[in-house]
C-alpha cells in the first residue's frame, strides 16, 4: 500500500518542477510592486502578459510585453520583442527594440495632465483612426522641436512648430502637388470666376454677378447681402468634405447676384488678410 504522505511529497515535487520550467513565462492579472520588490527591483522574463504592470525597479521582456491596462514604471523598461499597450504608459526610461503599438482609443485631454509633457493618443474621435500627438506645456509656450543627430553625433533641430501652430524648418518644403491657395471661388455664369482668398468686407468689383461658388473641402463661407457683413445671409459649409463643392446662390435668403461681402473659414477658423478683411 503506497504511503500517502510519499504521494504528497512527490506531488509537491512535481508542481514544483513545473513552476520552475516555466518561471519565464508569466500570465498575470496584476504586477504589484510587492512582486518587483521580491525579485530586488528587478523582473526580467522571456514573455509577459499582464492587466496591469506597476514597477518600482527594472522591467525586463525579452521577446513580448502586453498589457491590457495600464504601465507604470518608475525604473527602466527594456522590451526586445513587441510590445501592445491598450491604457496608458508612464515610464521614466522606456527602450524599445522592437515594435509598439498603441491600439486604444481614449479622451483627449482638455486639461494639461499632472506633470506630463507629451501624450501620443488614437482614435479620440472614433471612427477617424487618427494619430493626437499633444504637447503639454505647462508653465511653457509649447509646441514640438525635430531633431536629428549628424555624423559627429551632434544634435541638429531641423524643425520647429510651436504653440501657435507655426511651422519652422531648416531646409527646403517639398510638395507633389501644388497645394490649393484660394478656398472658395465665386462663379458669375457666362463671364468668369473670381477667387475668394479670405474674408472680404467689400465686393469691390465683384458686385452682382455671384451666381455660384465653389468650396474646397476644409472651408466655409458666409455670404452677406450687404458690406461690412450685414444684412441677411447663406452658409456654404464644406469642412468635412473631400472634394471641391458647387453651391447655388439661388434660392437662398441673399439670392443671387447680390451678395456684397462674405466671411471665409478654414477648419472653422476664419481666414483675414489686413486691408481685405
Amino acid at each position: 500500500m503506497v504511503n500517502l504522505k510519499v504521494i504528497i511529497r512527490i506531488t509537491i515535487i512535481i508542481v514544483l518542477i513545473v513552476m520552475f520550467c516555466n518561471y519565464d513565462i508569466e500570465n498575470l492579472t496584476n504586477l504589484s510592486n510587492e512582486a518587483i520588490q521580491t525579485l530586488s527591483s528587478t523582473y526580467n522574463t522571456s514573455q509577459l502578459t499582464a492587466t496591469n504592470i506597476s514597477a518600482t525597479g527594472t522591467l525586463s521582456a525579452g521577446t513580448n510585453l502586453t498589457v491590457g491596462g495600464n504601465q507604470t514604471i518608475n525604473g527602466t523598461s527594456a522590451v526586445a520583442g513587441l510590445t501592445t499597450l491598450r491604457g496608458g504608459l508612464n515610464a521614466n526610461n522606456t527602450t524599445l527594440s522592437g515594435t509598439t503599438f498603441i491600439n486604444a482609443g481614449g479622451v483627449m485631454p482638455t486639461t494639461k495632465l499632472g506633470s506630463a509633457g507629451t501624450g501620443i493618443y488614437w482614435n479620440t474621435h472614433s471612427g477617424r483612426g487618427k494619430t493626437d500627438l499633444v504637447n503639454f506645456g505647462q508653465g511653457g509656450g509649447g509646441g514640438f522641436d525635430f531633431w536629428t543627430l549628424n555624423n559627429n553625433n551632434a544634435p541638429v533641430k531641423i524643425g520647429t512648430l510651436d504653440g501657435s501652430g507655426n511651422l519652422t524648418i531648416s531646409g527646403n518644403l517639398n510638395v507633389k502637388t501644388m497645394p490649393q491657395v484660394f478656398g472658395a471661388i465665386m462663379i458669375d455664369n457666362g463671364n468668369g470666376f473670381y477667387p475668394i482668398p479670405c474674408s472680404l468686407t467689400s465686393y469691390i468689383g465683384m458686385n452682382d454677378r455671384d451666381d455660384a461658388y465653389i468650396l474646397y473641402p476644409g472651408y466655409k463661407i458666409v455670404i452677406y447681402k450687404d458690406g461690412a457683413y450685414g444684412g441677411s445671409s447663406v452658409t456654404f459649409d464644406n469642412t468635412a468634405g473631400t472634394v471641391p463643392t458647387t453651391y447655388l446662390m439661388s434660392g437662398t435668403p441673399v439670392g443671387a447676384n447680390n451678395g456684397s461681402s462674405s466671411k471665409l473659414y478654414y477648419l472653422e477658423n476664419e481666414v483675414t488678410i489686413n486691408g481685405l478683411s
